[in-house]
């Protein structure tokens, strides 16, 4: 195997445990809907597939049953506000982390957005300041100064360089290739 380049890591049971959260979330939206609950393993063992899934197999439903709908609906309010009461980073996932920062990191979840978020500040505690936007347009500029991190522009994509001015990017880069040294300079 030719070395590695990029790491992507899952982030429920890998990254960190969420089981707790998670059968808070799917009990609160049963109880909502006068269902019985089920077990704490019960319900963990039904995680991986996604929240519909997740919602059905609880519901004793198939993921195309229209009474999954409304509880599905609760689960996610309730969990993208409570994602992190009880989640904790699995033993040793901070010290891989730091470990691998020489390497590009992605994270792969099919977890919804705003529960990853929460999850991620609360849990892993990188900083935002210690983290880097980068893309080719004015939103990715935005969310990067919205986040509090370091925003880095790359010219020749969508937007002109006018407009990537304009959004006032830490850096404008040529092409993406000059990333690496970019982003250790900052």
């Amino acid at each position: 195997m030719a070395s590695v380049a990029a790491v992507v890591l899952d982030l429920d049971g890998t990254l960190v445990d969420s089981r707790q959260d998670i059968v808070r979330a799917v009990h609160f939206a049963l109880d909502r809907h006068g269902v019985r609950q089920r077990e704490l393993n019960e319900i963990a063992s039904y995680v991986g597939d996604g929240a519909r899934m997740l919602v059905a197999r609880a519901l004793d439903l198939r993921p195309t049953d229209g009474e999954v709908d409304p509880v599905l609906d609760t689960f996610l309010r309730y969990y993208s506000e409570h994602a992190a009461d009880c989640t904790t980073p699995m033993p040793g996932a901070i010290a891989a982390l730091d470990a691998l920062r020489h390497l590009p990191l992605a994270l792969c979840t099919n977890k919804p957005r705003p529960a990853t978020e929460l999850v991620i500040e609360k849990t892993l505690r990188i900083p935002t300041t210690r983290m880097v936007m980068v893309g080719d347009g004015v939103q990715d500029i935005e969310c990067g100064h919205r986040a509090g991190a370091h925003t880095i522009a790359v010219l020749g994509g969508f937007t002109s360089k006018a407009q990537l001015m304009a959004a006032r990017p830490h850096r404008i880069l040529s092409t993406i290739a000059e990333l690496p040294a970019a982003a250790l300079s900052l």
